[in-house]
């Protein structure tokens, strides 16, 4: 839907129709953050508030959706009717039972859709479902002193959102970062933020924001990665420096694939071969002939 360049006729058509939106990881932006039917992100494996929403629905409208992502059987459990809006035909199966498809341009679809006299279907999810999403995904107001925020995942994603322009693109790698990303991250317009889902290719980062800067020279590009993941291609800074491209790149380093042992720990009750030595990453980016720096809690 993003990539058809759709956004400004979803938001006509989502007014018109008064009915809460809810994003997949792809389609984060495509609703500004403080919208009255922005309902936020779904597609995590556990805590994601906005799934009660869901299955309160008599009809869902699933337009630009890929299986990939997320599979239908993990976020439709009471098997709802769906209308299809897709540039390609349903992958139909008992959860996703397609009572409608509308295959072509999704641009053109919605577009057609507007034209008609849509009756408006004004509905709020029961028990305040939207703010539940704001304190569960730690979706807040930004506090004005950041000095004072302690060194998480979510304040450093909150300190991006302060300081970050409007064209700013952030590219986030795997790992348990990706979904503090997905969960807390309000970029402030469509295909700003891109987050490696689906197949989840580890290592996308670095290297994704050479294609960012590449493809948006003059954006400010911000590369948001795990120390696996960095280590996995930190070799292409030379790329990037060769071509003259500057981008941030900010390196999660906690010595551990975090989500490897949660998930470890999750099915086994413990895990094994997820920790690691790190490099000195500051040495390491001056050795390449960039600028590193490091930052502690409280700095």
């Amino acid at each position: 839907m993003i990539r058809q360049e759709a956004v400004a006729e979803l938001h006509t058509f989502i007014e018109a129709l008064q009915a809460p939106l809810i994003h997949s990881f792809m389609a984060k932006g495509v609703l500004p953050q403080h919208h009255p039917l922005n309902y936020f992100t779904f597609g995590f494996n556990e805590k994601a508030e906005v799934l009660a929403g869901i299955k309160e629905a008599d009809l869902l409208i699933v337009i630009g959706f890929d299986f990939v992502e997320k599979l239908p059987k993990e976020w439709n459990e009471k098997k709802l009717p769906i209308l299809h809006l897709n540039a390609t035909p349903a992958e139909m199966d008992e959860y996703y039972p397609v009572q409608v498809e509308l295959v072509g341009n999704i641009k053109q679809t919605i577009r057609t859709l507007n034209q008609l006299d849509i009756p408006s279907k004004s509905w709020v999810p029961f028990g305040n479902l939207q703010e539940k999403s704001k304190q569960s995904y730690q979706i807040e107001e930004i506090p004005k002193d950041l000095n004072s925020l302690p060194l998480s995942i979510e304040n450093i994603l909150h300190i991006i959102e302060k300081l970050s322009s409007e064209n700013t693109i952030v590219i986030s790698d795997v790992g348990a970062h990706k979904v503090s990303v997905a969960r807390t991250f309000q970029p402030k317009h469509p295909n700003r933020l891109i987050i490696s889902n689906g197949l989840a290719s580890m290592g996308i980062a670095i290297p994704g924001s050479i294609g960012a800067k590449l493809a948006c020279p003059d954006a400010i590009v911000i590369c948001l990665t795990g120390d696996g993941g960095a280590l996995m291609n930190f070799s292409e800074i030379e790329t990037a420096k060769r071509l003259g491209l500057s981008f941030i790149i900010i390196v999660l380093n906690d010595s551990i694939l975090k989500l490897e042992q949660e998930t470890m720990n999750k099915m086994f009750g413990k895990s094994y071969g997820v920790t690691f030595q790190n490099p000195d990453f500051v040495q390491l980016a001056t050795s390449f002939g960039v600028n590193g720096r490091r930052v502690n809690h409280g700095n």
